[in-house]
């Protein structure tokens, strides 16, 4: 028998038994039906809509922190520079 028709019904015999074991057996396991999970992604989504502006807010107020801190940080800067170049 020629070596490559060995290999090549070896590769077919393990990609059956990877697909069979990894994929087709777990999803024999799952009950729900397709219209249960988009409800779910559905509840999912309102909950997360729900949070969203305070999220939104949160982002908000940390931007302008962060903006603040660059604002002082350049301010301080520009000092330090300034006072160096006065006493050289």
């Amino acid at each position: 028998m020629d070596i490559f028709l060995l290999l090549h019904m070896y590769h077919n015999f393990f990609f059956f038994y990877f697909i069979f074991f990894f994929f087709l057996i777990p999803c024999s396991f799952i009950k729900k039906s397709k219209d249960e999970l988009k409800n779910e992604m559905n509840d999912e989504i309102a909950q997360y809509d729900k949070h969203y502006p305070y999220l939104e807010e949160i982002r908000k107020k940390l931007v302008d922190k962060l903006a603040n801190l660059k604002e002082q940080y350049v301010q301080a800067y520009d000092s330090i520079e300034k006072e160096a170049n006065n006493n050289s």
